[in-house]
């Protein structure tokens, strides 16, 4: 949890003593959804990478690393967020707590990817690393700005958002596959409130990703 997120923290649980109200923090994992106002938007990201491998012919390499490929890494589908705080705000029992939330179906890209691939019509590529497990196939960063001039001629060939880069983030999406470590949340203490959800974090990311062809940011 980052410096400012504890702030925020703080700052509410000094207001509701003041105001006498209550409050339910949640701390969701890496989040998947919708948003053209976001950079940290990682379906956003990886729906324009594959789009690009596509077109260039080339297989979906994961862009990360060994031990991000194989790591746990739990998701938090954006609706599952917004179910577990509309659920969370109107039960008396979860006033003024901290909750984990995510899809709890504990996946690793190791699983996802192949779903992925089959999605946007890739055939089956069986992805090869480094023998140091911390290094990157691609450094996001640094190829994906050389693919700009190949989106804008497939934004004329497919009219879909020829701006569509400048709501990305290469670099957030490069941290993630790159993350040192497994971003596994406990979700023990939403299960003994109540919280019973489970999501299929596979079939968020081809929700995600229908809604982007429908939004023409990517081809369909």
């Amino acid at each position: 949890m980052s410096f400012m997120n504890n702030l925020q923290e703080d700052l509410i649980k000094e207001l509701a003593q003041k105001n006498n109200w209550n409050y339910v923090i949640t701390r969701p994992s890496l989040i998947i959804g919708i948003s053209k106002a976001s950079a940290m938007n990682f379906a956003l990201n990886l729906a324009i990478y594959a789009a690009v491998q596509k077109e260039k012919g080339e297989p979906l390499i994961f862009p990360g690393s060994a031990f991000a490929w194989n790591a746990i890494t739990d998701h938090s589908s954006s609706l599952t967020n917004a179910r577990f705080q509309l659920w969370s705000s109107t039960n008396k029992q979860t006033a003024n707590q901290v909750f984990n939330i995510h899809d709890g179906d504990k996946v690793r890209f190791r699983t996802i990817w192949p779903k992925i691939e089959e999605y946007f019509g890739f055939s089956h590529y069986e992805q090869k690393f480094s023998e140091d497990k911390t290094v990157p196939n691609l450094i996001l960063p640094e190829y994906m700005p050389k693919q700009n001039e190949l989106w804008e001629l497939m934004a004329k060939r497919y009219n879909i958002d020829a701006g569509a880069f400048e709501l990305t983030s290469w670099m957030f999406m490069h941290i993630i596959v790159n993350l040192p470590f497994s971003p596994e949340g406990d979700l023990s203490k939403a299960r003994i409130y109540g919280w019973t959800t489970t999501t299929d974090t596979a079939a968020s990311y081809t929700q995600c990703f229908d809604k982007l062809k429908a939004m023409k940011i990517i081809p369909k």
